[in-house]
């Protein structure tokens, strides 16, 4: 039986909670510093995106997914959109660092993972490709 988007959305909170706790481990700093709200409204291109806003000890930060990605690629969700959003807050909250470098590297190696920029890019909606055909056939 197929799991709802909301039971879907249940476990994707569960998944940064684990990678979450990993990280405190990992990164004792970490400690004391509010986990990322996770946000399912995402739209664009983009399956993930981290943003985080740093402020004395108390920091802003947030993972925002896209529904239709995490529906059909649900395990590369959990597997690799998650924990790389995650390094990403990590990243950032603990070394002020942004983008895919060095701190980004460290976190993903952490958590044992490939440090790949871009671990979704295969993902393009059934919508846009019927546009991209569509683009090139004349009508009569």
């Amino acid at each position: 039986m197929a799991k709802s988007l909301e039971d879907l959305q249940r476990q994707c909170h569960r998944v940064m909670i684990a990678y979450w706790r990993v990280a405190q481990r990992k990164f004792p700093s970490l400690v004391g510093v509010p986990m990322p709200e996770l946000k399912f409204n995402l739209r664009g291109r983009a399956v993930g995106r981290a943003t985080y806003r740093a402020g004395n000890r108390l920091h802003q930060t947030t993972i925002a997914l896209k529904n239709e990605y995490l529906l059909s690629n649900t395990v590369e969700m959990f597997n690799d959109t998650i924990p790389h959003e995650v390094s990403h807050i990590i990243a950032g909250v603990l070394f002020r660092s942004t983008g895919h470098d060095g701190p980004w590297r460290q976190v993903m190696a952490a958590f044992g993972l490939k440090a790949q920029r871009f671990t979704y890019t295969n993902f393009i909606p059934d919508e846009v490709k019927l546009r991209v055909a569509m683009k090139g056939q004349k009508h009569d």
